[in-house]
């Protein structure tokens, strides 16, 4: 993916109507260079399979500059863009269940340590730390899948995503009462 030669801190809604009005490619990019981390992340919290976690990735995006002329503002464009992130990640979790695989707990673990490899680079930690570490991972993967959908889908976009409440009321198109109600 080559990166946008935008420089400078340009708002959202600004580079939404340069795209809108201009089809302005640069203003597209710096969108995506700016929120493909973020997406992936919650893409990967859902399914796991890399290749899976690419075809979100890519439909997202698709979807975004294909319905970017429908966006009406009334809530920010990083909130619209997680809610075509979470519909996409719904989309394939489900489609998944109707192949009947099943995430084991070992691909998470995987997912998981390649993460973090990812970001710390090579771990020169205490041993008997990374023993509880893992097995921390594993409870708390396993409790997550566990939890009934709509459950675990604010759980990370709360806790793993760092959303407000708010943000996810409007995400999830439910009420803030809702939102926490689910997380209680």
């Amino acid at each position: 993916m080559r990166k946008s030669k935008i420089k400078g801190a340009i708002e959202d809604h600004d580079l939404v109507e340069r795209i809108r009005k201009k089809k302005d490619e640069e203003a597209f990019q710096t969108l995506m260079d700016r929120y493909q981390n973020r997406v992936y992340r919650l893409a990967k919290n859902f399914v796991r399979s890399e290749r899976d976690v690419e075809e979100i990735l890519q439909d997202v995006f698709l979807t975004v500059y294909d319905k970017l002329a429908s966006f009406e503002a009334r809530s920010s464009f990083s909130t619209w863009l997680y809610r075509i992130a979470v519909n996409a990640s719904l989309m394939k979790l489900r489609e998944k269940k109707k192949e009947n695989s099943v995430i084991s707990l070992e691909e998470i673990e995987h997912s998981i340590d390649n993460h973090r490899a990812e970001k710390l680079g090579q771990w020169l930690g205490d041993p008997e730390k990374e023993a509880i570490s893992k097995e921390s991972i594993k409870v708390i993967a396993k409790a997550l899948e566990d939890l009934p959908e709509e459950y675990r889908l604010v759980a990370i976009l709360r806790d793993v995503e760092g959303l407000t409440n708010q943000e996810i009321s409007e995400i999830l198109g439910i009420t803030l009462p809702a939102v926490k109600s689910r997380l209680h």
